[in-house]
């Protein structure tokens, strides 16, 4: 795996993609650590992890048009929850790449940041109420009219893994445009990267208009392969799914 340069990324934020307006981003997780020491410590510090937590921020150019930057972050959202994804591959984004998304309330936007002849900025922060999932994704943003079977992802058994039953299937989906009905998109699993006996793991609500949803399945799930479907009632959405075992 190489480095890569953030000069092509997708930064969705719910049913927006962010990323003409980016210029910074940061998304972060921690894990709170207490004290435990007592008298048997051999006089080290016993330390015990606490509560993990995510945060999510972006930064960049304002815009004050109709449905841009401002509109986004319009006074009545403060505290409201948001699903953000960042997708940082630097080339065409495809299934499979590196995703990291993680949901939560906005807690801070600032906005008209800058000096006399500067170009208008602006920043916005979440605090998760989730983790900040380290996924892939599972549906490419891209506008679609038809039946949707994505490709097979080994992502690894939900459950199983090191972290046994704090582990979960999570799932994002952002839809940035709608011009149809009955947009239906789910999850399914197999235990072969061929999918000769698919199982459902998990859907998200039907749409017929943009937005996000976020869903999450505990385990055990034994399957290893995971795969985004989707049907459309009739016209064309535009949409991406992200998904990760964390």
């Amino acid at each position: 795996m190489g480095a890569t340069t953030l000069t092509n990324s997708h930064v969705l934020w719910d049913q927006w993609d962010l990323a003409p307006f980016t210029g910074q981003l940061d998304t972060a997780a921690s894990c709170a650590v207490r004290d435990a020491n007592h008298l048997a410590g051999l006089g080290f510090s016993i330390m015990l992890p606490g509560l993990v937590s995510a945060v999510a921020s972006i930064g960049g150019h304002a815009d004050y048009a109709a449905d841009a930057v401002d509109a986004v972050f319009a006074s009545a959202s403060r505290g409201r929850q948001e699903l953000v994804t960042v997708i940082p591959n630097g080339t065409a984004h495809a299934a499979g790449d590196a995703a990291i998304f993680v949901r939560g309330q906005l807690d801070a936007y600032r906005t008209q940041q800058g000096s006399v002849g500067d170009v208008a900025g602006f920043a916005a922060s979440i605090t998760g109420d989730t983790p900040a999932v380290y996924g892939v994704v599972g549906a490419p943003l891209a506008a679609r009219s038809s039946t949707l079977t994505g490709d097979a992802l080994q992502l690894g058994a939900v459950g199983t893994g090191p972290n046994g039953r704090t582990e979960r299937l999570w799932c994002g989906l952002h839809v940035t445009a709608a011009s149809g009905t009955n947009l239906a998109v789910s999850v399914q699993s197999d235990d072969s990267s061929g999918f000769g006996s698919p199982a459902a793991v998990t859907s998200f609500s039907t749409v017929s208009a943009v937005g996000w949803q976020w869903t999450s399945v505990a385990g055990p799930i034994t399957d290893d392969y995971f795969r985004v479907t989707a049907t459309i009632g009739s016209g064309s959405f535009t949409f991406a799914v992200v998904l990760g075992v964390w």
